[in-house]
Parts: structure tokens; C-alpha cells; sequence
């Protein structure tokens, strides 16, 4: 056991810092639009859940909008979902791994 912090908050600090990288970077580094889609998916795939399960995600669309807005509800969700699944994959990992 590491000394000082446990063993699955270290997986979840760097799933979470991994995640915020391949956020920003790639599309930053090599400026080819194809990396957008990493951080597209990971906040519109997560509010089509919210989306399914009934939550006010998105805002109305106004006829010169491009997108709809993401309301608070809906950044609250992303943020706790990514939180939350890292969190549970990082306790399964260190669950698996430890003696």
C-alpha cells in the first residue's frame, strides 16, 4: 500500500488527469478536427444520458443558435458522471490489484 494516499485515488487523480489532457491537447498540438470528437463526445454523449433520463440538459434552441445551450443542470451532470465513473473504475482496479 502506497504510504499516504490509498492506492484508488492515485488511479482516480490520473484517470481524471489523463482525461483532462486528452481534452485539451490533442486538437491544441496537432490542430487536425478530428480530435475534436474526443472532447465532443465526452460531454454530449454524457448529456444524451441525462437527456434519456428526463433531466433539463440542454436549453432551447433559438433559430440563429448552432448548438443548444448547456445549462447548469447538464454541467453539473458531465462533471459528477466523469467523477464518479472514473472513480468507480479506479476502486475496481485497485480492488483487483491489491494483495
Amino acid at each position: 500500500m502506497a504510504i499516504g494516499m490509498r492506492a484508488y485515488k492515485k488511479y482516480w487523480l490520473s484517470f481524471l488527469i489523463i482525461h483532462i489532457c486528452l481534452f485539451f491537447l490533442p486538437s491544441s498540438i496537432f490542430g487536425v478536427k478530428a480530435t475534436a470528437a474526443i472532447p465532443y463526445y465526452s460531454i454530449w454523449g454524457v448529456l444524451e444520458l441525462g437527456n434519456i433520463f428526463g433531466l433539463p440538459v440542454i436549453g432551447k434552441v433559438t433559430e440563429d443558435m448552432f448548438i443548444a445551450p448547456i445549462t447548469f443542470i447538464g454541467w453539473s451532470f458531465v462533471v459528477s458522471f466523469w467523477l464518479l465513473f472514473y472513480l468507480l473504475i479506479s476502486q475496481v482496479i485497485s480492488h483487483l490489484t491489491s494483495k
